[in-house]
């Protein structure tokens, strides 16, 4: 009798050790499972391109006016030939539909431009407008690998300069 007892209690205590065991691993493997670890950041989505240009065709508008305006400051004779430049990339980005996101930035920017006409120098240090947040992040994510951008910084910079 005492070894049934015996059979009995050692078998209870089996079962509890393994509920406990396996309500450490339940509670382990919610554990794990909710942990972030490494958060990658996915990479910003670019803009559909149906009521403007993709952001590639923009940025390389953007770019080339950009390269352009600082070729100007360093070669120009006259104020009135950098004021031609800037004239000429208000002209360009004129005639471009930027991305749906963009479209605030982008008239805030012309506007930028125009008003920097009558003292043109002013646009290397005067800060410029910039888009909201998630639009000045893929926009600078995406300029990496626009040719015109090569050498720029334009939206991963914070509205230094044109």
């Amino acid at each position: 009798m005492q070894r049934v007892k015996f059979l009995r209690c050692s078998i209870r205590i089996m079962l509890a050790r393994a509920g406990a065991l396996l309500l450490i691993a339940a509670v382990s493997f919610v554990l794990f499972a909710c942990d972030p670890g490494d958060v990658v950041e996915p990479t910003p989505t670019p803009a559909e391109a149906t009521n403007g240009v993709s952001d590639a065709q923009y940025l390389a508008i953007i770019c080339t006016g950009l390269d352009r305006f600082s070729s100007s400051l360093v070669q120009a004779d006259t104020e009135d030939e950098i004021v031609t430049v800037i004239r000429d990339y208000i002209g360009s980005l004129e005639e471009v539909s930027p991305p749906v996101d963009a479209e605030e930035f982008h008239q805030e920017f012309i506007e930028y431009l125009r008003e920097s006409m009558d003292e043109p120098g002013e646009l290397a240090t005067r800060p410029r407008p910039v888009p909201e947040d998630d639009v000045r992040d893929r926009m600078a994510h995406a300029e990496r690998n626009v040719d015109e951008c090569q050498d720029l910084a334009f939206f991963d910079e914070e509205g230094s300069g044109p």
